[in-house]
């Protein structure tokens, strides 16, 4: 009798036969020192705890006494114990604004035989595309908001691999400030009419003279006004402004109007 592996890691189910082949028309009764019992003719146990375990089979052949024999394992099976993979990581909740998180591995490599385990290789899934190997401490920064499934992979010296997933959430946040003036006189100051909008979606700015002519439009959030309509510089006046966008943090629709003066 043998199990198709004789060394495996813990939580592994092991399949075990009669030197690979069933014997017909016998009944089998397997007793395994985990406190496993099985008639199966190929049973499959597993084996959560680290150590060495041993079987035995007993085989009834055609149901008769006289063909009755025992078959006791030779071999025993070896099972290593699974890492305990854990990770920390700080803040646990933080916003776009402050998108940095710090990471510590917290795992615990096992203890087989009573002799403590020690782990060999580290693989981090951050969630948002990105992965490190082999670091017990680091830090991450997240370019958007959103939930970012963290996967730590850990593997010990006996070769066993366990992992676990948190959560990490990156929070929007919303900024809207218009500007009442500025002076597109190419002195880099002040050269744009440029909103600062954050955590916006579906945004549209559209400038209107006195008169209601649009003679500017973007939905770009980072491109501005730069006084100019048809290739000329606008003349010194009072414009009208008119910013539409989706707030991302309240889920709702938005309509902002205003002025804003150029001056040279």
């Amino acid at each position: 009798a043998a199990p198709i592996a004789t060394t495996v890691c813990g939580n592994t189910s092991v399949q075990f036969n009669i030197n690979g082949s069933n014997i017909e028309n016998s009944v089998y009764q397997w007793y395994f020192s985990n406190g496993y019992t099985s008639s199966d003719s190929t049973p499959v146990v597993t084996f959560n705890q680290s150590g060495i375990y041993s079987y035995t089979v007993n085989i009834q052949n055609n149901g008769q006494c006289l063909s009755t024999f025992t078959m006791i394992a030779v071999n025993t099976i070896t099972v290593y114990p699974l890492p305990n993979a854990n990770f920390i990581f700080n803040p646990t909740l933080t916003t776009v604004f402050d998108p940095e998180i710090n990471f510590a591995d917290a795992s615990y490599s096992g203890v087989y035989e009573n002799i403590t385990g020690y782990i060999t290789q580290w693989q981090w899934s951050l969630g948002d595309g990105n992965t490190i190997n082999n670091a017990l401490n680091f830090i991450h920064s997240y370019a958007n908001y959103g939930q970012y499934p963290v996967t730590l992979s850990v593997t010990n010296n006996y070769g066993c691999t366990n992992k676990i997933t948190k959560i990490v959430t990156i929070l929007p946040e919303f900024r809207f400030w218009v500007p009442n003036a500025f002076t597109p006189n190419n002195d880099e100051l002040n050269d744009l009419f440029l909103p600062i909008v954050l955590g916006v979606e579906n945004y549209m700015l559209e400038i209107y003279d006195r008169w209601g002519e649009e003679i500017f439009s973007t939905s770009n959030y980072k491109q501005g006004w730069n006084g100019f309509y048809n290739g000329q510089i606008c003349k010194e006046d009072i414009y009208i402004w008119k910013i539409t966008f989706k707030n991302i943090v309240s889920r709702k629709n938005e309509e902002h109007v205003g002025h804003v003066t150029l001056l040279r």
